[in-house]
């Protein structure tokens, strides 16, 4: 998620939301912070087209991983 963060902000490279969303969804197997990530481009269209059910299902898995950010956003 290190380079999809890189991609998102532009961080040393140009900004990739797409290549950013698609390291994202990779890692969110795995990792709390991607699920979140995930949501997060599904909630604001953001290399994705916006889909507030996949983000709350995105947000629900970070959130069952103890979240903090994830309950905020499903609150």
């Amino acid at each position: 998620t290190n380079a999809g963060f890189c991609l998102f902000y532009g961080f040393g490279t140009e900004k990739n939301y797409k290549e950013a969303f698609r390291l994202f969804s990779s890692s969110a197997s795995i990792l709390c912070v991607a699920k979140y990530n995930v949501g997060i481009c599904y909630l604001s269209g953001i290399g994705v087209d916006i889909n507030i059910e996949e983000a709350a299902k995105y947000f629900e898995l970070a959130a069952s991983q103890d979240s903090a950010h994830a309950f905020n956003v499903l609150g």
